[in-house]
């Protein structure tokens, strides 16, 4: 008889915890002890209570007196915007050992669009932003959208991989990387049509490179070739003319944003 209560009791912890699990994937907050009782058919919301302080004893949940959602399942990433509502596994930051969370930022657009990314709470080291309104190629595959899940899968996976969005990967490289990077990035903008402002310092940079990069039969039009625009920047910056243009784009979007920064004090 002792066991079977017992094992009652673990049934209904077990589906509290569940309950609760869902109802954060599903709505991005936590549940009402009172809706606990109504989706998991225990008696009485002391049950659920009951249920409640065990999980939390267990090291499950954490719970904040005085609040009827203040549930928060421990292994969920929470944060201003929303949680993630998926029990994720972070590795420390690579950059500061910082911890890192789970996010969702909300874009008012056309629609509402939840972008899902992962971010250090300390150095600010972050994934790119992914969502579920835009198609992406998974794992090389045709293009398509994504399911929360997946958009969470995707920034985790980038995340413990050490796959980082462009201005944390900028932070951390050195002269030389930023050197070939920017380069690499500049002849992607004349190459592929990329949409900046013609005339533009980055615009005009951009053709000077494709031009030299022509001129040096490192790119060439007509020949229908699907280039590796990083082996040609490297290639092309053995040449110090290049890497003195370079330099000086570098260099003036420095000043740039120290003039911006400059004048937002």
């Amino acid at each position: 008889m002792e066991s079977e209560i017992k094992h009652r009791r673990g049934t209904g912890r077990e589906r509290v915890y569940n309950f609760i699990v869902e109802f954060i994937k599903n709505n991005g907050y936590a549940p009402s002890v009172r809706e606990i009782c109504a989706g998991t058919d225990l008696s009485s919301t002391s049950s659920v209570y009951m249920h409640l302080l065990k999980l939390e004893d267990e090291g499950k949940i954490q719970m904040k007196k005085k609040s009827t959602r203040a549930i928060k399942v421990i292994g969920f990433q929470f944060c201003e915007d929303g949680g993630i509502g998926m029990k994720i596994d972070l590795k420390p930051c690579p950059y500061c050992g910082g911890i890192a969370k789970g996010y969702i930022k909300t874009v008012e657009s056309f629609k509402k669009i939840h972008n899902y990314y992962v971010e250090c709470t300390g150095c600010g080291a972050a994934t790119e932003r992914y969502t579920t309104e835009f198609a992406y190629s998974i794992n090389g595959k045709r293009f398509q959208q994504m399911t929360k899940e997946e958009t969470v899968e995707k920034a985790v996976n980038d995340w413990n991989n050490e796959i980082f969005d462009t201005q944390t990967r900028l932070l951390h490289m050195s002269e030389q990387e930023k050197i070939l990077w920017y380069t690499a990035d500049l002849l992607k903008v004349s190459w592929y049509g990329v949409n900046v402002l013609m005339g533009s310092l980055r615009w005009e940079t951009a053709w000077k490179l494709r031009k030299m990069a022509e001129e040096r039969k490192l790119l060439c039009l007509s020949s229908g070739k699907d280039y590796d625009l990083e082996v040609v920047a490297d290639e092309l910056l053995h040449d110090d003319t290049v890497r003195c243009i370079v330099c000086n784009y570098l260099e003036e979007i420095r000043n740039s944003q120290e003039e911006s920064t400059n004048g937002n004090r």
